[in-house]
């Protein structure tokens, strides 16, 4: 998944300061956000069930697969698998930790619930960030956050999180609508919606030129953004645009560091 291509950016990046890399605590680091994900999906499905009854049926709860209280205590373990692995890295990844599971629950349990929202892609935004921290981390510096080159990073991951993951609303926009949820797509509508946000992944892939205001980049940046824009504007699947995104940040990565 893109959290543990995070990981892995992050930890890569540390050693360029010095960290030496570890392939067994890379492991341990890509398991947290691998069971944090799971955890968020776990909360998101509890309480957008009403709406995954009309669009995503194929849920574990929609098909009556697990009760209500069987899945959450799926949540408890994913919760306390992600915290353990974290606690036998080091105390900052533990309370960064903390931090993504409660954004996860901000973001889908009420009465925040910031996925009702269109400030709810920023939550997602955070939470690409996370991942590449937490591979920073690995090496116990905290003063790595704060590096040029990083926080660089930190504001790539930000934008590219917030804006690519607009792209998975497409397919809930009946029930979106009908429970009230805020997006793109439940207030111009799908066509206006969809063009929106072609429009602005062509902005966002093109952001590295300005950012790190290297222009040598802009074929490649011109290039994946058109891909990612044709194959949602055709095919309106939004993991090959993830996958177009994650490829463009790994080489990004690459020029950078």
């Amino acid at each position: 998944s893109a959290f543990v291509v995070t990981i892995i950016l992050g930890s890569l990046a540390a050693t360029t300061f010095g960290y030496k890399f570890d392939y067994l605590n890379v492991f341990l680091a890509a398991m947290v956000p691998f069971f944090g994900w799971q955890l968020s999906i776990v909360i998101n499905d509890v309480y957008d069930y009403k709406i995954d009854r009309i669009t995503n049926k194929n849920r574990p709860l929609v098909k009556k697969a697990l009760t209500k209280e069987e899945y959450m205590f799926v949540g408890y373990i994913f919760a306390f698998l992600a915290l353990s692995f974290a606690a036998v890295l080091n105390e900052y990844i533990f309370l960064i930790t903390i931090f993504g599971i409660l954004l996860g629950i901000v973001y889908s349990m009420p009465p925040i619930r910031l996925r009702s929202h269109l400030a709810g892609n920023l939550v997602i935004g955070i939470s690409m960030v996370i991942p590449f921290a937490i591979g920073l981390l690995l090496s116990k510096d905290l003063t790595l956050l704060l590096d040029q080159k990083n926080v660089t990073s930190f504001l790539l991951l930000f934008i590219f999180g917030t804006i690519v993951t607009l792209t998975k609303d497409i397919k809930d926009i009946k029930s979106d609508s009908m429970y009230g949820v805020k997006n793109l797509y439940t207030i111009l509508g799908k066509e206006k919606g969809k063009k929106a946000i072609v429009l602005l992944l062509f902005l966002v892939f093109n952001t590295p030129l300005f950012i790190l205001k290297d222009f040598t980049l802009a074929p490649v940046t011109i290039f994946s953004a058109f891909l990612a824009c044709y194959l949602y504007y055709k095919k309106e699947d939004e993991k090959l645009v993830y996958a177009v995104s994650i490829l463009l940040i790994t080489y990004i990565f690459i020029r950078l560091y």
